[in-house]
C-alpha cells in the first residue's frame, strides 16, 4: 500500500520540527494511519479535524480538511485554525505550560505555512474542489 508523503516544517530557532500531514479525504486518512499500524481515533463530522499520533518516535499532526464549497480564504482559515491546535499541543509536549506569546505565533505561523502550501498544492492537482 502505497503511504503519504508526511510534510515536515521547520520550527524556529532551537524549538523541535514539527511534523504534519494534511488530508482531504477521509477514507485515504484511514487507510494511511491502517498503512501505518495506527488505529485511527473516532472523527467527528466537524469541517476540520487534527489529532496527534506518534510515529518513528515523533509526533505527527494528521489533519483532515473536508470537502466544502467554502471559498478559498475560508478553507485557508480553518486550517488556521488547526494550526492553533497544533500550536497547543506541540507546547504541551514540550512540557511548555504558558509559552510567550511571540514563541506561540511563531509556531502557528509555521504550521499554518506548512498547511496552506499542502492545500494549496492540493488545489493546483486537482482543480479548486477544497
Amino acid at each position: 500500500m502505497r503511504r503519504r508523503k508526511i510534510s515536515t516544517f521547520a520550527s524556529v530557532g532551537v524549538m523541535p520540527n514539527v511534523e504534519t500531514a494534511l488530508y482531504h479525504d477521509e477514507a485515504k486518512l484511514r487507510r494511511d494511519l491502517v498503512s501505518r499500524g495506527i488505529e485511527c481515533p473516532e472523527l467527528s463530522g466537524a469541517p476540520a479535524q487534527t489529532f496527534p499520533e506518534t510515529l518513528d518516535g515523533g509526533t505527527v499532526h494528521f489533519v483532515l480538511l473536508r470537502p466544502s464549497d467554502q471559498p478559498l480564504w475560508a478553507q485557508l482559515a480553518l486550517l488556521a485554525h488547526e494550526a492553533t491546535h497544533i500550536a497547543e499541543r506541540y507546547f504541551e509536549e514540550l512540557g511548555e505550560d504558558e509559552p510567550a506569546s511571540e514563541e506561540r505565533a511563531y509556531v502557528v505561523q509555521s504550521a499554518s505555512g506548512c498547511l496552506f502550501d499542502a492545500h494549496l498544492r492540493w488545489r493546483e492537482k486537482h482543480g479548486d474542489r477544497p
